[in-house]
């Protein structure tokens, strides 16, 4: 049977709700995790998170969120990321593909034991709350402190990420101030976990020519600033 819920929740509410504790206690249930909703049949909403259209989903609520619990800022998630269906989902709801599975506006990222207390109804988990610090910058969910835990999730997702890096780096290093309107891709390319991209500004005679390479093994950005010295055609060997 489809959802039925008379009291849908909806993201457009929850992020009325300022505070860990309110969006938590606005999205909890008091069932058990699975259990009244897919017993037997688990294997059909397996097929589902395996599918490449929830993993393209997945990708843009963990950027829309920024990667934080409930997507309250402070609370930066730094184990796997689950995106939480605010309505429970139902068998019917995977095979018609319903609304209240795909839609963003009733999804939200959250973490294992989070999501969790929100199925059983655990209040608990209110007691062992910590907001991290803030710094500049730690708002992406693919960044972390050092290089350390820079999450990819596909090559649309690191190409945002690189231009958005030579942006800073330009602004940081030049007088003229440039944005993404003006950083386009040359190359790139992805190989097993690894990605590489080559790209340069629209900026007339500046000669900036940045080369990143992200390291899947160790979620790492590496980049490379290179500015061209000489513009030569050489016919003779």
């Amino acid at each position: 049977m489809m959802n039925t819920m008379t009291s849908i929740r909806t993201y457009s509410e929850l992020i009325q709700l300022d505070t860990f504790e309110e969006r938590f206690r606005y999205l909890k249930l008091d069932g058990t995790v699975g259990e009244s909703t897919f017993g037997t049949d688990r294997y059909i909403n397996q097929m589902f998170y395996n599918s490449d259209e929830w993993k393209e989903l997945r990708r843009k609520i963990i950027i829309r969120d920024n990667g934080c619990d409930l997507g309250v800022e402070g609370f930066d998630i730094h184990s796997k990321i689950y995106i939480h269906h605010m309505n429970p989902i139902s068998v019917d709801d995977i095979l018609q593909h319903s609304t209240y599975l795909i839609n963003p506006e009733y999804l939200i990222c959250t973490k294992l034991s989070t999501h969790n207390a929100i199925h059983y109804g655990d209040d608990s988990i209110l007691k062992t709350l910590q907001v991290i610090e803030r710094r500049p910058n730690d708002t992406c969910p693919w960044r972390r402190w050092g290089g350390i835990n820079m999450i990819i999730t596909g090559m649309e997702h690191f190409q945002s990420v690189c231009k958005k890096k030579l942006v800073e780096w330009y602004n940081k290093n030049r007088e003229n101030k440039i944005d993404l309107s003006n950083v386009f891709v040359v190359w790139s390319c992805k190989t097993l976990q690894n990605y590489k991209l080559l790209a340069s500004t629209t900026v007339s005679g500046d000669g900036v020519y940045v080369e990143y390479t992200y390291n899947g093994d160790k979620q790492e950005l590496y980049e490379d600033v290179y500015v061209k010295e000489t513009n030569a055609c050489l016919k003779e060997e």
